[in-house]
């Protein structure tokens, strides 16, 4: 199975808002995710954080994903 995310980038303390006001921007995170019946990981990085940004089980996104998995006392095939 294949499908993409897209997640907006935001803005974090706007003035007086202390925390509790943020604001979309028209910048995204897109992630395409493809599950595998076999174990493992497999991730790669285009674009801003290419070479920077981990790309094994250390990923944040992945980590998200163990996370939901677990929570949801569900298993997370390949990816």
């Amino acid at each position: 199975m294949t499908f993409t995310l897209q997640v907006p980038g935001s803005t974090a303390n706007l003035g007086p808002g202390f925390d509790a006001l943020g604001m979309a921007l028209s910048i995204y995170n897109c992630l395409t995710i493809t599950t595998c019946t076999e174990p493992g990981i497999a991730i790669t990085v285009k674009g801003e954080g290419e070479g920077v940004l981990a790309t094994d089980d250390r990923n944040l996104f992945y980590q998200a994903a163990l996370h939901t998995a677990k929570k949801a006392n569900k298993s997370l095939p390949g990816l």
